[in-house]
């Protein structure tokens, strides 16, 4: 298993209404494939929360 970064970016690029400009998840999948068949299945990506989202292998420095 290799851990990977799943960031998503708001529609809008400041603040905003929300206070916050996107997600971040970082968790364990078998590929970088299925690491991003799983960020697709979002139901946010659905009605259009994210104006992005990216996938990128991720390396955990600190210990637990």
């Amino acid at each position: 298993m290799v851990l990977y970064a799943i960031i998503s970016e708001d529609i809008e690029d400041s603040l905003g209404k929300t206070g916050f400009t996107g997600s971040l998840v970082v968790a364990e999948f078998d590929s970088l494939q299925a690491a991003q068949e799983w960020a697709g299945a979002d139901p946010y990506n659905d009605v259009g929360v994210y104006a992005k989202v990216t996938v990128k292998p991720f390396k955990k420095v600190f210990p637990q």
